[in-house]
């Protein structure tokens, strides 16, 4: 298409004399009608068709397509009724620009319709899941795809418009260079918060560490992470920063390790050291809430006033609080042991052995 032929399309229709115009009304009027009749009938055989299969989607998109399958069959049918038509080049030309231009539209209406239909479906899935972060990203996602389609189809217009386009993205190249530095920093947060989404170190409403802090997981955004902290305050950190952060998921514990280290008084006899011992792997062998294959009760070292004991077991529980009261329970315990045996913790320089 000439460069100029949008600024010669009033020149152009003005030549088309009464038989023209009668033509090509009845060529308009005669494809609208053939497009409606076509499309229903075709949106009413795949209509059945997808009423026999048992996924929904089908169903939605079909319902979606009657527009603009309605409209791309308007642009087809009329530029095969126009072709009997004896018209000027120029005319000719600026219908085959309309008709290229309806189609395209047609195309863009029927992406936008897609997303909607498989951005409803994934919100309706993510939302059964409790998966909040993954519905913003999803809203962020189609938002971003439909711009893509939008300046799709813009420069397919104008190109079909005779516009050089090359010298156009030339110019919209420079102006996204700008943008994009200056906007650094927030594409960095929509990435970190992409990353958090598809890796998925953390989930909302589970505990962590991030760094050297601790915290629950409160909420995802598009650009940064809240944390709540145990001192009930709330962390905002950007989720480039968090992503970039070495992550510890306490919520994903399938048991809890309990291993502290007794400092037993270094003047202990190795008789009754022994007997301590034996005692204390008793204790962890006959309680059910611990593995007893992972429980092992063991001298490690010397202190400088102490004999060090560890002790080390794995806590059937993925409950922090229930994990608090069975070590709770298990320190009494231990306690009671050394009262029995006549021995206790070393906090100082050791008494004279009684």
């Amino acid at each position: 298409m000439p460069v100029n032929l949008l600024a010669q399309a009033p020149q152009a229709l003005q030549r088309l004399d009464l038989v023209d115009w009668l033509g090509v009304s009845a060529a308009l009027v005669g494809s609208a009608i053939c497009a409606w009749a076509v499309a229903f009938a075709a949106l009413r055989v795949f209509g059945v068709m997808a009423g026999r299969s048992r996924s929904e989607f089908d169903d939605r998109l079909l319902r979606t397509a009657a527009g603009p399958l309605r409209l791309a069959l308007f642009a087809l049918l009329f530029s095969l009724a126009r072709r009997p038509l004896e018209l000027s080049k120029a005319s000719t030309a600026l219908l085959a620009t309309l008709e290229a231009s309806l189609l395209v539209v047609a195309g863009f209406w029927q992406v936008l319709r897609v997303l909607d239909v498989l951005a409803a479906g994934y919100q309706v899935r993510f939302q059964r899941r409790g998966q909040g972060q993954a519905g913003a990203m999803l809203a962020l996602a189609v938002r971003s795809a439909k711009l893509a389609a939008l300046g799709i189809a813009v420069l397919t217009l104008l190109d079909n418009a005779g516009v050089h386009v090359t010298a156009l993205l030339a110019g919209v190249g420079l102006g996204g260079i700008a943008v994009a530095l200056a906007a650094q920093k927030s594409i960095e947060n929509l990435f970190g918060g992409l990353t958090l989404f598809l890796d998925r170190p953390v989930h909302v409403g589970q505990f962590c560490r991030f760094g050297t802090r601790f915290g629950e997981v409160e909420e995802i955004g598009l650009r940064s992470t809240r944390v709540r902290t145990p001192d009930r305050t709330l962390v905002t950190v950007p989720n480039a920063e968090f992503a970039s952060l070495q992550l510890e998921n306490f919520g994903t514990r399938d048991k809890i390790w309990f291993h502290p280290t007794l400092a037993l008084r270094s003047n202990t006899p190795p008789d009754r050291l022994r007997r301590i011992l034996a005692a204390l792997r008793e204790l962890l062998a006959k309680n059910p809430s611990l593995e007893r294959d992972s429980a092992r009760v063991t001298v490690v070292g010397f202190g400088a006033y102490a004999i060090n004991v560890e002790m080390s077991a794995y806590v059937l529980t993925s409950s922090l609080d229930e994990y608090f009261t069975i070590a709770e329970e298990l320190y009494l315990e231990v306690v009671a042991v050394l009262a029995e045996h006549h021995s206790g913790i070393a906090f100082s320089a050791p008494a004279e052995f009684k």
